[in-house]
This record gives structure tokens, sequence and C-alpha cells, in this order.
């Protein structure tokens, strides 16, 4: 939808439409990157944390 309306923006109005049309045709993509990277980020810090399990196991410790 938002691609939509910046795309009409930028054929009806010349000059102020193409500023409108670059931010609402980027917004998605923008969106999918920062989605992207904060999953990628996420399954980093999951995948460095050692496990409750595995802490006792290695040292003795009960968590």
């Amino acid at each position: 939808m938002l691609t939509t309306i910046g795309l009409l923006a930028a054929l009806i109005w010349a000059d102020i439409g193409k500023y409108i049309a670059w931010v609402t045709v980027g917004a998605p993509v923008a969106i999918v990157c920062w989605v992207w990277l904060r999953r990628r980020l996420e399954k980093r810090r999951q995948k460095g944390r050692a496990s409750p399990q595995w802490i006792s196991r290695h040292t003795g410790l009960e968590l």
C-alpha cells in the first residue's frame, strides 16, 4: 500500500512527489533490512549464551 501511494505521488505531484516516492518506496526495503539484521543479531546472541545444563556439567555449579 505504501509503495503504491509513493508511486502515485511521483506521478501526480512532480516536485514534491519524487521525495514522497523515495521515502515510501524505500520504507519497505528499510523495514525488511532492519528486521533481518535484528533476527541475525538475536540468533548470534543466543548462540553465544551457555545453557544452564552446560554450565553445571562443566563447572559443577548448580544454577
